[in-house]
């Protein structure tokens, strides 16, 4: 037992510079490993991190896009025309029609007016509208235009205040006669019942 005791007590003396200077050196190389490995995860995390994000932007784009899609479809599916008005000129060769298109809760009603041939029927996605309105009002509760023949070739078309208004055609041939459209706007009707025209035709729910 002295003799192992004395041998190590001769080997550390040698042996212990030698684990001094192999301990000192070590730290280095293992730091330096140490702080690759933490900066390769902080890569990997901030990239997971991104790419989770914009996962989560495409699917927020993707709902957005079916959202749009959807409310596209109700409107397409709700879309109406419908004859409301029709006023036979003085002469009794032509009509003035007013159509009101309905898009759905979503929009305001649209009219159209088509200038015509007595008795003529209409289809509005066919024919060309002389004149066309958006969001038109005959009083601040009711919706739509009056059409007022002045005589044989001139039809007034009167309204409140209307969002949007185009006339297409400020002349319309019918057959050897020609009708000049004239608008007239901030013209209240204090008897136009509030609503579209076409649900006051229909008869409003009790």
């Amino acid at each position: 037992m002295g003799e192992v005791n004395a041998a190590t007590r001769d080997v550390r003396p040698s042996v212990a510079p030698q684990l001094t200077a192999a301990f000192r050196m070590a730290p280095a190389p293992q730091a330096l490993v140490i702080g690759a490995s933490a900066a390769h995860v902080e890569r990997r995390a901030a990239t997971t991190v991104a790419r989770g994000r914009v996962r989560s932007l495409r699917w927020h784009h993707v709902l957005l896009a079916g959202v749009a899609m959807v409310g596209c479809f109700n409107l397409a599916g709700d879309w109406s025309a419908d004859e409301v008005s029709r006023v036979a000129s003085p002469g009794g060769n032509a009509d003035a029609v007013l159509f009101e298109e309905n898009g759905g809760a979503t929009t305001s009603y649209a009219y159209s007016v088509y200038i015509v041939p007595r008795g003529r029927a209409i289809d509005p996605r066919a024919d060309s509208a002389a004149a066309t309105f958006y969001d038109v009002t005959r009083s601040d509760s009711a919706y739509g235009v009056n059409l007022r023949w002045r005589d044989s070739s001139t039809l007034y078309l009167e309204y409140l205040y209307s969002h949007r208004t185009r006339v297409a055609e400020p002349f319309v041939k019918v057959g050897p006669h020609a009708v000049h459209l004239v608008l007239r706007k901030e013209v209240v009707d204090t008897h136009a019942p509030s609503g579209g025209m076409l649900w006051n035709l229909r008869g409003r729910p009790h």
